[in-house]
């Protein structure tokens, strides 16, 4: 019973032992280094174990080569070397002659590694250098027999099941004087020194190239490390960034793909941390624009048991009027929201000259104002009407906000030498400072008012810049201090399908 228990306990070990082992393993194979050392170090297997086999195939070709060209050099030697003879002795030439003239020539000859000359004078064997031949073609052996029986010139290749000769290679060249063959020089050659030389050649390269590839894995394992290190950089700095530390960044050096990736990565958090920023202010803000009508609807409805009828009534008005600025808030913050979506704008073709009379004939009914209508371009351009007519009452209603009655709003539209649209409202009013002029457009800003004060949530002129921004056009403000102001938005006469976001 306890054995049976030590060896459950031992299996479980096991079993624990190689879970974390496979863990271990996959974690380090997740590693994009590991995968692309093993992917190189396959690859490089895969080419080495090709080019091993072709490299022998080459070496084994250049070394038959080498001997047959050996073989020819020889021959072609001995013929230099008798041709004098043969011209001098053709009518009176003997055995003895051409004995003497053959031994001179292997006495001052002598041959490589793995080489034999041989001398047939007669039909029969003579001598050879070195004078120890192997058995395979020594006197009275069947190639030797083949010799001497020559007439004409031979060459040939003959295997061998001796390890130490293996192949023989020959080249027999006949001597002739008046059509007699009166002697046979054979130059032969025996493979398998050079055959040893080419394995030694061969396990060189096979050990260099295994060298090679361990030290070009060792090279790539550590420029990996440099190479990657903009990755690892990306990965601890996504890690440690949270909402209170959006001000992490990476650093960018040199050029190329991951010094790319760092730029993006940048630009992506500077706009998300710039969301984000925006998001909480808008919340923040929102909080304190609703703060206010709650508590009077709350104050208010806590008046609502007094039985007067006349002060419940002013209750009642009080409360829905606070519910409806609520309402006004809540329907231009989901406009601002919907400024980011595909299906915000409805482009269609517009005339600017009607668009602008009816902005005209409209606004001026909102308050006594020196109304003009000062310029109105007569084109087609494609917007979102709607849109655009609400960017003009949200100005016109922010003119009349800072003139008085005295005072005169001027609204008109033209076109630019640039080929951009324009349409301005300019009031005479108090203008703006420098200080003012850039926090205009923040959402629920209210600047300081001249004129009837509206129940304004302060997102008008910030509904007015999304509307623009959506339509790729920009706006531009003009304005000093006791000078008036100009609001100008620049529109482009057509949207393009890759730069218009357009509904159905």
């Amino acid at each position: 019973m306890a054995s049976f228990r030590r060896a459950i306990k031992g299996l479980f070990r096991t079993q624990v032992l190689w879970r974390r082992l496979a863990v271990f393993g996959s974690s380090q194979f997740a590693e994009t280094r590991t995968r692309l050392i093993i992917f190189y170090a396959a690859m490089m297997s895969g080419m080495i174990t090709i080019a091993i086999p072709i490299g022998n195939r080459q070496i084994i070709r250049l070394v038959a080569d080498r001997e047959q060209r050996n073989l020819e050099e020889v021959i072609e030697n001995f013929r230099d070397s008798l041709a004098p003879f043969i011209a001098a002795n053709s009518s009176r030439v003997s055995k003895q002659n051409v004995e003497k003239e053959l031994n001179q020539f292997l006495t001052k000859n002598f041959p490589e590694d793995d080489v034999f000359l041989i001398s047939i004078v007669g039909s029969a064997f003579k001598t050879s250098s070195p004078l120890s031949l192997p058995a395979q073609f020594r006197p009275n052996s069947s190639l030797m027999r083949q010799w001497e029986a020559l007439t004409s010139e031979s060459r040939g290749r003959v295997e061998t099941s001796d390890p130490s000769i293996q192949s023989i290679i020959y080249y027999a060249s006949p001597l002739t004087i008046d059509g007699q063959v009166v002697a046979v020089f054979v130059a032969v050659q025996t493979t398998a020194g050079e055959l040893r030389e080419a394995d030694e050649v061969k396990n060189l390269l096979t050990w260099l190239f295994i060298g090679f590839l361990l030290f070009s894995l060792f090279l790539t394992w550590l420029l990996s490390n440099l190479v990657l290190a903009p990755l690892r950089s990306l990965a601890t700095t996504t890690h440690s960034i949270g909402e209170s530390n959006l001000a992490e960044r990476l650093p960018v050096s040199g050029h190329g793909e991951l010094a790319e990736i760092s730029r993006s990565f940048n630009g992506m958090m500077d706009r998300l941390q710039a969301l984000i920023t925006s998001q909480k202010e808008l919340i923040q803000n929102a909080g304190h624009e609703l703060r206010t009508p709650i508590t009077i609807v709350r104050g208010n409805i806590e008046l609502l048991h007094e039985d007067d009828e006349e002060s419940r009534e002013e209750t009642i008005r009080l409360v829905l009027d606070e519910v409806d600025r609520m309402s006004r808030i809540i329907d231009e913050l989901v406009l601002l929201a919907k400024t980011d979506r595909s299906d915000f704008l409805r482009i269609k073709v517009m005339n600017v000259a009607r668009f602008t009379q009816d902005v005209f004939r409209k606004v001026e009914c909102l308050a006594p104002r020196l109304w003009s209508l000062s310029e109105v371009a007569d084109l087609a351009i494609e917007a979102d009407e709607q849109r655009l007519f609400q960017c003009m009452i949200n100005l016109a209603v922010n003119a009349m906000q800072h003139t008085c009655p005295s005072e005169s709003i001027a609204i008109g539209s033209s076109v630019g030498q640039d080929g951009m649209v324009r349409f301005w409202i300019e009031d005479s009013g108090e203008g703006l400072s420098e200080d003012l002029k850039k926090r205009v457009f923040d959402r629920f800003f209210k600047g300081p008012c001249r004129g009837e004060r509206t129940q304004g949530s302060g997102l008008g002129l910030s509904i007015v810049k999304a509307i623009v921004e959506a339509h790729h056009s920009r706006i531009e403000l003009a304005s000093s201090l006791g000078h008036g102001s100009r609001f100008t938005l620049v529109v482009p006469k057509a949207q393009t399908i890759s730069e218009t976001r357009t509904g159905r």
